[in-house]
């Protein structure tokens, strides 16, 4: 799905596909990195830290998604 969403996202690219679809690779792979190693400090031999990642992660990405869809919302002439 995440490979569709990135190649309709890049289409308006053009001719620096490549480029976009390597630095969004790169963003990504990055972010990972750091929430991930975030979240592996806080493990206590519990479950508790990777739950409290998925729920405080999915809220973000929600709040994001959100916030998004306002902004996009008021760009638009009625």
């Amino acid at each position: 799905m995440f490979g569709n969403l990135n190649a309709i996202a890049m289409e308006p690219m053009g001719a620096v596909v490549g480029m976009a679809s390597a630095i969004i690779g790169a963003t990504s792979s990055i972010i990972s990195l750091v929430l991930g190693k975030l979240i592996g400090q806080m493990y206590d031999g519990t479950v508790r830290p990777i739950a409290l990642g998925f729920l405080l992660l999915g809220l973000a990405s929600w709040l994001l998604m959100q916030g998004e869809q306002r902004w996009h919302k008021r760009q638009l002439p009625e």
